[in-house]
């Protein structure tokens, strides 16, 4: 949504390192819902060394921890909850830190009205029926793999598609962005496994003409494949609204999937099991917690 809006350069950081470029003149949004993400909290730790502007967005853990030793400001998130159920939450406190810090144009007037209208959507999704988009999808991708394909400004709700289905339905997924994936994946429909997938498109009213040709390109190859797919088309009183629709429709695909398969969304037993054993071989949060207690950071 704020990919067009920005008034400065972003980097979404993912890791443990951080880019060169950072700086004292660089912001930093540390964003963990828990607070103890190690990748989050080793990165955000180390543009505290360096001088930069952190803001804070977290419910609790090692990086609440770290804003109050260091007077870093804290959007504090609503706690014990399921961090991919804290969407809501979590996109409201980046929109104000956008506006705050000019980091981007953001229209709340607009932000009302999509807000406005996901209630209606939602308001619809409390009686699914099998004739609905999300019933239909699931019961789609069933014993088969989904290939989630979007663009911008779409392309996270694809990302997130395929998460939710990793997490909710406990079942692989995969996303790529077009155009890139014009460039390599599509030559994959050339292989012995096509029977095994799922394509999903995520389309919207943004559609550029040179995004609408490559799309339906995809549709008239996977046609004569004999492939079987489903395009999403958004709906929306602007794109915020858009993004919006898209998102509680793959949400609510992710757990009704789930309940045809039978599976718990709630618990992601892999994820703690990882946390358990890096931690016992690590230490990670121990060392860190240490080192933020005892104020030994050069600034």
């Amino acid at each position: 949504y704020l990919y067009e809006k920005l008034r400065k350069p972003v980097s979404i950081v993912r890791d443990f390192k951080i880019p060169g470029f950072v700086d004292s003149n660089t912001l930093v949004i540390g964003v963990s819902y828990s607070g103890n993400t190690d990748e989050t909290i080793a990165a955000t730790l180390e543009c505290i060394k360096k001088g930069t502007y952190v803001v804070l967005l977290t419910s609790n853990g090692v990086l609440e921890t770290m804003g109050e030793k260091f007077n870093i400001p804290i959007y504090r998130l609503p706690r014990d909850r399921p961090p991919r159920t804290a969407i809501a939450s979590m996109l409201a406190a980046l929109l104000r830190v956008s506006e705050k810090t000019e980091l981007a144009d953001v229209n709340f007037a607009e932000i009302y009205q999509a807000a406005d209208f996901l209630e209606s959507i939602m308001e619809r999704y409390k009686n699914l029926d099998e004739d609905d988009l999300p019933y239909k999808l699931a019961s789609d991708i069933v014993g088969s793999i989904p290939l989630i394909y979007s663009y911008k400004p779409y392309s996270p709700i694809g990302f997130r598609f395929k998460t939710q289905l990793n997490e909710n339905a406990k079942i692989h997924a995969f996303y790529a962005e077009i155009p890139e994936a014009n460039h390599n994946e599509i030559m994959g429909w050339e292989g012995p496994l096509k029977e095994y997938y799922f394509p999903v498109f995520l389309r919207g009213k943004s559609e550029p003409e040179e995004i609408k040709v490559r799309v339906d390109f995809w549709g008239e190859l996977l046609k004569e494949f004999e492939v079987d797919y489903l395009e999403i088309e958004s709906s929306g009183p602007n794109l915020f609204g858009e993004l919006l629709y898209l998102l509680a429709t793959v949400d609510m695909t992710s757990y009704i999937l789930a309940l045809l398969r039978k599976v718990d969304p709630y618990p992601v037993g892999i994820i703690h099991k990882l946390k358990e054993f890096t931690e016992t071989k690590l230490s990670f949060k121990k060392k860190i917690t240490k080192e933020i207690n005892s104020r030994k950071i050069a600034f």
